[in-house]
């Protein structure tokens, strides 16, 4: 028995019509997901920002894009590079983020405040530096800086100094830790005979700041206390070393001004003083923009500003910018022959390769 043409021809057309409609759906929800999980797994690579303003022959970076390589950060605070891995310190995830660099590859390190190592977490962190193998974190909410481990499974956090208000950056010299601090406690006041912890941290929260800046020096090889190099910082957000010429350069940036100080290491008593001032022009918008990162490498400063990646000499002249729609939130140089500068922008990590 054979069905009549009608339904036979019906029967065709819904066929005809369901079956493409339901394959182009399907792709339509697997291609998404897979390419979620392309992104997840870093091998997904977009294009991010442009190469503008550079000065003629001196353009700093090779190629005028930036190369994400990887995804999925919250807020990210600082970065710090050893050669082999990028860590990211994410304010969001309250943790260290490490990218393989090799591998291209990214996960946490740590427990995140919700899982059993809640003292693993860290608090508002402004600022990261290596110590060989470790990983040192500015953290503003406790006050201190945070030596960690790079065990798995890590152990608790060591604070390396305590004595500190509101630590912003961390860098390393040598031996020496350099530590601006933003928010410096008072002195402990004379009508406290003795001293009490308690009473101090209450005191302490109930006081006026300083409206002052310190940065201070650890020695960390005599495990001493951080010793006051500069009392007069006006809001220090950036501090990067230049090992090749023994300078340290600090971003401060107020409301009313936008600068570089550059300090040098005494050989007597082991002190940095103020060396020199490198102010920085407005951007094309006629504002000075305020730097939330610096690193240096090749007589060059890189800073990273509300909408990109500064470029700057050694003199303080403007070199070219790495343009960005989004905040640059941190930044660290992968040296060598092939150095590459990585950046935290958004919720992306991104690399572009450098110039000598």
């Amino acid at each position: 028995m054979s069905w009549p043409n009608g339904p036979r021809i019906a029967l065709r057309l819904a066929l005809g019509f369901v079956v493409p409609v339901s394959a182009v759906c399907l792709a339509g929800w697997i291609l998404p997901a897979a390419r979620w999980e392309i992104h997840y797994g870093n091998k997904w690579h977009d294009s991010m920002g442009e190469v503008v303003d550079c000065a003629p022959g001196r353009n700093p970076f090779i190629g005028h894009h930036a190369r994400v390589v990887g995804y999925g950060l919250e807020d990210p605070r600082g970065i710090a590079c050893d050669g082999d891995f990028v860590f990211i310190a994410d304010g969001g995830r309250e943790n260290l983020l490490e990218f393989d660099i090799s591998s291209e590859t990214m996960h946490e390190t740590e427990g995140r405040a919700t899982d059993p190592c809640t003292t693993c977490q860290q608090l508002d962190p402004r600022g990261l530096a290596m110590w060989d193998r470790d990983i040192l974190t500015a953290e503003y909410q406790r006050s201190a800086v945070v030596r960690r481990v790079r065990a798995h499974p890590p152990g608790a956090p060591a604070p390396v100094s305590s004595g500190l208000g509101g630590p912003s950056g961390v860098a390393r010299y040598r031996d020496e830790l350099l530590v601006t601090d933003d928010r410096p406690w008072p002195a402990m006041p004379a009508a406290m005979p003795a001293f009490d912890a308690a009473n101090y941290k209450q005191w302490i929260e109930q006081s006026t700041p300083q409206s002052f800046g310190v940065l201070y020096r650890i020695d960390m090889a005599a495990g001493g206390a951080p010793e006051p190099q500069d009392r007069l910082l006006s809001h220090p957000t950036g501090i990067a070393i230049d090992e090749a010429r023994g300078l340290l350069y600090l971003a401060e940036s107020d409301t009313s001004e936008t600068r570089w100080l550059i300090f040098q290491r005494s050989s007597v008593g082991n002190q940095w003083q103020r060396h020199g001032v490198l102010s920085v022009a407005t951007n094309s918008s006629g504002t000075r923009p305020i730097f939330q990162g610096i690193a240096v490498w090749n007589e060059r400063i890189y800073a990273a500003g509300p909408d990109g990646v500064y470029v700057f000499g050694k003199d303080g002249t403007s070199e070219g910018k790495l343009a960005f729609s989004e905040p640059v939130a941190g930044l660290a140089v992968q040296p060598g022959e092939n150095a590459s500068l990585y950046l935290a922008a958004g919720h992306r990590l991104c690399r572009i390769n450098l110039r000598r």
